[in-house]
Parts: structure tokens; sequence; C-alpha cells
């Protein structure tokens, strides 16, 4: 029978990408999730698995650009809020449909802040598409929701990790999800990325072999050039050996009164007997010379054949290089792209402005949701914290959810087989 788990799913923007992740990491080992929890961002995706319309979410987040963000920014000057959030909602309202919370298919809290009570809100009945919205309204950026003569603001105003409304559901095992966790950005390579470095690699390989060989080449046809240098010289010796010889014994003959042309024939041939012999030797040395120089060549050549060896050849197509340089070029078109749209977002002057103030405003929202995510789970420990790092990504940047649900995915597969082994990692701290 598979473990049951609770899950809470924690705020933090963008990074709440993240959770979609973290649940697929989770459902792929057989845990049953039986209820969910969460909080602003949690709190939506946490409405879509309990609908089980989170892969209809899943798509449409992956589709996003930055121009597309920008769009459903609605942004307001007159609102309680800079930016309306009427987009955004319609088309999860559209996605989602109407559904009440009383009847998904899971138990489902998402939290809230009631500003007129200064309390905390768990809507577990009535509208869901409210109930995100309410969890969602981030102060000062999203505009508060008006609901049943209430006005509610994003949890995390008090409670951005709501690990309590999960104990009732008497799982095997609580699991919370943080996205605001002090812990370093885990490098995390793609499918692609892994391809178009085995190419690059593939093709130094290559690379290397060429030079190698080159090398080798070059020095064997240096040696053979010198060796026919040598060759030549001693060929001239020899000749110039002859000639002298038979000067000699003329001159010998000539000497010893020899003059007739038997002795001189007879003088003449031991003369060129010397000759051969004297060329003989010097043909013995040159050969001396040859040897030793096929010697140095043998000793290049078997160097850099030793060398070749220690290189396996690449077992890739013949235009892998060619790829490679394509999928970087793709890469720069694709990020210069996006350097593009960023320029043609920054021409509306108000959009500029505000997304400048909504910074600020969101980073002080930061500061207080993970001080107090440490008070939530001091007081009610999970059985398990997954840590998901709190600079990985802007609170904006949804248009980065490939990469995103990767991380989540990575990040919960390395803390639930730390959890599964009866200990903490880096990425899961154990506490229940």
């Amino acid at each position: 029978m598979s473990k049951t788990v609770a899950l809470v799913l924690g705020s933090g923007g963008a990074r709440g990408m993240a959770h979609i992740g973290v649940i697929e990491e989770i459902e792929a080992r057989g845990y049953k999730v039986v209820s969910v929890s969460g909080c602003s961002i949690g709190a939506i995706v946490g409405a879509f698995y309990s609908a089980n319309k989170l892969g209809a979410f899943t798509e449409w987040a992956r589709s996003l650009n930055y121009l597309n963000v920008l769009r459903l920014a609605d942004f307001s000057l007159i609102s309680n809020g800079a930016i309306r959030g009427d987009k955004l909602f319609s088309v999860l309202s559209g996605m989602l449909g109407d559904i009440q919370i009383e009847d998904l298919e899971l138990p489902y809290t998402a939290v809230a802040t009631d500003l007129i009570s200064s309390k905390e809100v768990w809507f577990q009945r009535g509208s869901l598409q409210q109930a995100m919205r309410a969890s969602a309204a981030i102060p000062g950026l999203i505009q508060p929701v008006e609901y049943e003569g209430r006005l509610y603001v994003d949890g995390g105003v008090l409670n951005p990790l709501p690990i309590a409304a999960s104990v009732s559901a008497h799982a095997d095992y609580i699991i919370a999800v943080d996205l605001s966790a002090d812990v370093p950005i885990p490098v995390i390579k793609s499918a692609q990325q892994l391809e178009a470095e085995a190419q690059e690699q593939a093709a130094e390989k290559e690379k290397k072999q060429a030079k190698a060989k080159a090398e080798f080449d070059q020095a064997v046809q240096a040696e053979i050039g010198q060796q026919e240098q040598n060759l030549q010289a001693s060929n001239s010796a020899s000749d110039n050996v002859s000639d002298i010889a038979g000067e000699n014994a003329r001159e010998s003959a000539n000497d010893s009164g020899v003059t007739d042309a038997a002795d001189a024939n007879a003088v003449s041939a031991a003369s060129a007997h010397n000759g051969s012999n004297i060329t003989a030797n010097a043909a013995f040395d040159s050969s001396s010379d040859n040897s030793t120089s096929e010697g140095a060549v043998a000793d290049i050549a078997g160097k850099i054949t030793s060398t070749l060896k220690h290189i396996t050849p690449a077992k890739v197509a013949p235009n892998m290089w060619i790829n490679s340089m394509v999928n970087k070029a793709s890469d720069w078109l694709s990020h210069d792209e996006s350097a593009e749209d960023k320029e043609a977002s920054k021409k509306s002057e108000v959009s500029g402005s505000k997304l400048g103030k909504i910074g600020i405003l969101y980073q002080m929202f930061e500061v207080m949701q993970t001080s107090l995510s440490q008070y939530k789970i001091a007081g009610y420990p999970p059985d398990l914290l997954v840590k998901i790092p709190k600079n990985c990504v802007e609170m904006h940047e949804f248009y980065r959810t490939d990469e995103l649900i990767e991380l989540g995915r990575y990040i919960a597969k390395e803390a639930l087989d730390a959890f599964e082994q009866g200990h903490s990692s880096l990425y899961g701290q154990r506490l229940g």
C-alpha cells in the first residue's frame, strides 16, 4: 500500500512553478497525495492540482514568454494595488471553471489574510476561484479581494507556509515546499545541454586527432626530405672519390713508367676497385646515418601513435560540429530576442516605473515571509521540508516555467532520496 502525503505549498511568486516539478516527483514515486494546503502561488497550483487540472495549467504556463507575462499585468494608477489582477485571474478562471472547494477530489485549503480582523483565514468551502485569488493578493501589488463582506490579501502576510492546515489530514507524511530557502541554486543541465556538450567534446576530439595526424605527417615529411638530402650528398661524394682515384691512378702510372694500355687498364682497374671500396665505405656510413634518422622517425611515430591510441574516435554524425554551432547560434538568438522583447516593454513609461516599484515592494514582502516561514516550521515541523532557493528567479519570471519545473523535480528527487534513507540533505530537511 502506497504512503499518503499531506502536501503544503508555500508562497513565492514565479518560484511557485517549482511546485509542479515537486508534485510530479512525489507522484512518480508512488506516494498518494490526500490533501493540499497552499498560500499565494501555492494556493493557485494547489487549486489546479486538487481539481485534477494541473496538466492544463502547466501547458499554459510553459507557453508564456516575457511579453505574455507583461500583458497579464494590468497596471492601475487608481486602484488600491499596482496590478488589478483581473486579466490573470480571468485566464485562470477560464481554465479552472466554476468549482466549489467542497466538490474537489482532494481536501483543499487556501490561506488568506483578513485585513478587517487582522486574522488568518482558511478557505475550505465556497468558490475555488475566489479562494485562490484572495490568497494571492500581494499587499500593495495586487488589488485586495472583497468577498462576503470581508477584505482579503495574500496569506503570506501571516502564514506563507500553512503546515497547520494539513495536520488534520492524518497522512503518513506531511511534505512542505518552502520557496524561500537560503540554499544554493543547483546546476541542472537539460537533455539538450548535455547533448550539445557531448557534441562539442566529440568535435574537440576530432580536432585533436586531426592536429596530431598533421604533426605526424609533417615530422615524417621533414625526415624524408633530410634523408634525401643526405643521400644526394653521399652520391656526390662517391662520384668525387671515383674521379680522384682515377686521376691518382693515371698519375701513378705515369710516375711508374707504365706506358702500355694493359698496364694502364690494370692500374685503372685497381684504382676503380679502391674507389669502389671507398664508395662502399661512404655508402655504409650513409646507411648508418640513414638508420639513425629512421630510428628518430620511428621514435616520433611511436610517440604520436601512442598518443592517438588514447583518443577514442567519436561515434557521432559527420555534421555533429555544425549542429553544435547551430544550437549555440539558436541559444544566442533566443537570448537576443528576449532582450529585444524587454526593450520593447520598456517603451511603456508607466510599465517601467511600476515594475521598479513592484520589485521594491515584493522584496520587502519576501523578507517578511522568509522570517514567518521559519516560525511556522518551528511550530509545526513537517516530516519533510523541501527547500527551493529563494533567489532562483525573480518574482515575475513566470516565462521560465520549464526550468522551474525541472528545478522542482530535481530538488524533490534529492530530498526524497535522502528522506527515504532516513536522513536529511541540502535540499530536503527531515523534521518529523
